[in-house]
């Protein structure tokens, strides 16, 4: 009877290591493969390409308690035609889109990609539907790694009173 309580925790307790230790792996392997296609990308070629669509996106997302809160995202589409089949994209850089508290920040963000613009549109040459506007790793990229370095420290944390508490108690 002494030892269910130990038991339950350290199952609680292991379900958490492992919960934090694998979303942390994979934010840190998602940023890390984002932060290779952007290296991999200065070599892209580039073609010219139009904006088709430069809007300010809303998301909302409601708490426990019924409070609302809104995240703004800039979202940008384009179109580049290449040995004459025509794509459509819509990354602007590699890491995902960073949410805005205001539509003014998202606004600005995407300020540079009014509709109908001509931009350049940077292309892999081996898979011509994957293309960017800018050549660079997101600062959402390096938020999801440094929440994936957090989520995988916090897991040693959790693991460590667990491996304790194991020795002590067998």
């Amino acid at each position: 009877m002494d030892k269910l309580p130990l038991g339950f925790g350290m199952l609680c307790g292991g379900f958490f290591f492992l919960l934090t230790l694998i979303g942390g792996i994979i934010l840190i392997l998602y940023s890390e493969e984002s932060k290779k296609k952007a290296n991999a990308s200065q070599f892209w070629p580039n073609i010219n390409g139009t904006i088709t669509v430069s809007e300010v996106r809303q998301s909302s997302s409601t708490d426990d308690n019924g409070n609302t809160s809104y995240a703004y995202y800039p979202h940008v589409e384009y179109i580049y035609t290449l040995a004459g089949q025509s794509f459509t994209g819509k990354q602007i850089a590699f890491g995902g889109v960073q949410g805005f508290p205001s539509p003014g920040n998202a606004q600005a963000a995407i300020s540079k990609y009014p509709i109908n613009a001509p931009v350049w549109v940077f292309y892999n040459p081996q898979n011509p539907a994957e293309a960017v506007l800018e050549r660079t790793f997101s600062s959402a990229g390096k938020v999801a790694r440094n929440i994936g370095i957090l989520l995988v420290v916090l897991s040693v944390l959790i693991a460590c009173p667990l491996i304790i508490g194991l020795f002590r108690n067998f």
